[in-house]
């Protein structure tokens, strides 16, 4: 105690060393902070102590002139460098627990063996068939054998395999299997489809078991290179695997460039999983395979690489809205949406149309919300809510670049992103990132990343129709391909080639946004929106090579105009006492001019005169073309140099 007494003074500029020591040992595990930056800061703050501790013992062996003001001063120096250091320590090595947390490279998937409430499990049998979903997951696999060999409900157990979920569970109720093994939260995945409404009631669980999945790590990024991720919104509040998936969001991004594509893709969208020896489902029930299998479908509908993903569910959502104070959204139009809970009623979330401040249940309800476009229509398809969630989806954005400008703010954002998301980054990816962002913001002058971002946002629009008694859509070739046109543009794959033209109005202001229409419409290339918001066919004379001009679709043709060379008018704009051009038939209703045969109609397979056969291949954009009509500003202006 003496010695304590005796010394104290020795101590407490002692003490400040220490504190430094624990900052600079935090600092080096942030791998993707600049170096030059990390050393010059952690050599400052031993300087700084190091002089502390000299000049204290010059003092303190002073005589008694001036040494206590300057013993006083010294201290205050040592307090203030030791709470300082202390507080950043705490700082720093909070911010590593949490993205050690984000980027924890295990998954646990959880499994239940499933049969019906009224199977008798004591009537003798010679053996048991158990279904199981294809997998070429290796971890799966094994501890799904290692289960069937140890559990004792069922003696000798075959396995027969089944390449989509809904075909499982309809061979369980059919009677062709005694149970099943599936993911253990398919009464959430399922209650929603008519057949299986009462699941949880009509099936008891047997048993559980669990695999563990070795996540691999993406490749070591350079933000000086574009690079894509897939961004996967989970409709749950549980477990991030095997949990339903509600948005899917495929981004290409170029930070030298500050460019950002964001392309919407349905879930509900029908196509083959490779991770289910290509067996086709909604794009929802990929996850029930793991993140993998989901990335895997989207690189195979998009025929490219996407090495990083980020997977987040509503608890995160929600929280993350909350940290952020809210979000500014321009909300479309006004609606009223189930909140948080599914609760209809008086509980729902009611919004005005206008600019203003979402909080976390608002915000969840206009990503929910599947009201086309500001009608009254509901639609009961993905298209209108895939692209009021790009509106949440940049709002979010704008506030997180905000948020992490300050380590302060940072840490809680980033606790409760580690504690709510699954991804293959590495925590060197993050800090790259975060480094990166940071310093252009300094050279910036601290603005908004959002103010100076080009973003393009696009839909794949498709035809809705039934499979396996789900609702599903069909994607469109053709937005696919242009999408991914844009894509690899924005990733520097394919070069631009670019027409020239420009066209001004004042007084008309439009909103670079391209969006695949598809409400109802046959099977085809689709169509984008004009300027008017009406949409203009993406038609077979794109890849046909036609001349790159804005054409507009038929009934838009002005009356009394001519139509543009190689378009017909409409039977309805046809001048009164003028022929339809060859191979057309008159107006509905309407009689052929006087002493003229009414037209022989032309066979399927044939083609009018003078117009080239439609493509068969799904049209890709065209040479110097946006897939949007000419009165818009292309959205990239400075990546490419114009």
């Amino acid at each position: 105690m003496n010695f304590f007494k005796e010394h104290k003074f020795k101590i407490l500029i002692i003490l400040p060393l220490f504190s430094v020591a624990l900052l600079v040992l935090s600092l080096e595990s942030f791998t993707g902070i600049n170096r030059t930056l990390r050393l010059y800061a952690s050599g400052t703050l031993v300087l700084l102590s190091l002089l502390i501790i000299f000049l204290g013992l010059y003092f303190d062996r002073r005589s008694s002139k001036g040494k206590k003001a300057g013993r006083v001063i010294v201290g205050m120096f040592a307090i203030a460098l030791f709470l300082g250091s202390s507080y950043y320590t705490y700082i720093s090595m909070s911010l590593g627990f949490a993205l050690n947390n984000l980027t924890d490279t295990q998954t646990v998937r959880h499994y239940s063996l499933v049969t019906l409430v009224d199977l008798d499990l004591n009537s003798p049998s010679v053996y048991t068939r158990i279904g199981t979903l294809e997998t070429s997951e290796e971890a799966t696999i094994s501890a799904r054998t290692e289960f069937l060999e140890e559990q004792s409900f069922f003696a000798n157990p075959v396995t027969e395999t089944f390449d989509y979920p809904v075909g499982l569970l309809n061979a369980l109720y059919a009677g062709e299997t005694e149970a099943v093994i599936i993911n253990s939260n398919f009464v959430e995945l399922f209650s929603d489809l008519p057949t299986f409404e009462n699941i949880g009631t009509e099936t008891v669980v047997l048993d559980t078991f669990q695999v563990v999945i070795d996540r691999e790590v993406g490749s070591e990024i350079d933000p000086g290179e574009p690079f894509s991720i897939l961004f996967l919104g989970l409709n749950t509040n549980g477990p991030l695997a095997g949990g339903l998936v509600n948005t899917y969001m495929l981004l290409t991004i170029n930070l030298e460039e500050l460019s950002l594509t964001v392309t919407s893709i349905p879930r509900d969208s029908f196509i083959p999983l490779p991770c289910r020896n290509y067996g086709h489902d909604k794009l929802s029930h990929a996850n029930m395979g793991g993140a993998a299998c989901a990335v895997g479908a989207i690189e195979r509908m998009f025929d490219m690489e996407i090495p990083y993903y980020v997977m987040l569910n509503f608890t995160g959502f929600m929280d993350i809205v909350d940290i952020l104070g809210g979000i500014e959204v321009d909300v479309p139009f006004a609606f009223s949406e189930q909140n948080s809970r599914r609760q209809f009623g008086a509980n729902m979330i009611t919004l005005e149309a206008g600019l203003q401040t979402l909080n976390a249940e608002e915000a969840l309800a206009l990503s929910r919300h599947r009201n086309l476009r500001g009608t009254s229509v509901m639609t009961g398809n993905d298209f209108a809510r895939v692209a009021n969630q790009q509106l949440v989806f940049s709002a979010m954005l704008r506030g997180m670049f905000d948020q992490i400008s300050n380590p302060q703010d940072m840490l809680p954002l980033l606790q409760v992103i580690g504690d709510n998301v699954e991804t293959n980054f590495s925590s060197h990816d993050i800090t790259v990132m975060i480094d990166y962002i940071l310093s252009n913001a300094q050279f910036r002058g601290n603005t908004n990343l959002m103010d100076e971002l080009h973003m393009m946002n696009m839909v794949i629009g498709g035809e809705g129709g039934q499979a396996h008694g789900m609702s599903v859509v069909h994607p469109y070739q053709s937005h696919i391909a242009n999408a991914r046109r844009m894509m690899m543009v924005n990733l520097g794959v394919e070069a631009p080639d670019f027409t020239f033209s420009f066209q001004f109005n004042a007084f008309e202001q439009t909103r670079p946004q391209w969006i695949g229409s598809g409400f109802g419409t046959s099977p085809g290339p689709g169509s984008f929106p004009d300027s008017n918001g009406n949409h203009i066919e993406d038609s077979g004379e794109w890849s046909e090579g036609a001349s790159p001009g804005y054409v507009p679709p038929p009934d838009q043709t002005p009356p009394g105009q001519e139509p543009p060379p190689g378009e017909t008018p409409p039977p309805d704009q046809v001048p009164p006492g003028q022929e339809p051009p060859p191979g057309q038939n008159p107006p509905p209703g309407g009689e052929p001019p006087p002493g003229q045969e009414p037209p022989a109609q032309q066979p399927p397979e044939q083609n009018p005169p003078n117009q080239s056969p439609p493509a068969q291949a799904p049209p890709a954009a065209p040479p110097g073309q946006w897939p949007w009509d000419r009165d818009r500003e292309p959205l990239f202006p400075l990546p490419f140099g114009l």
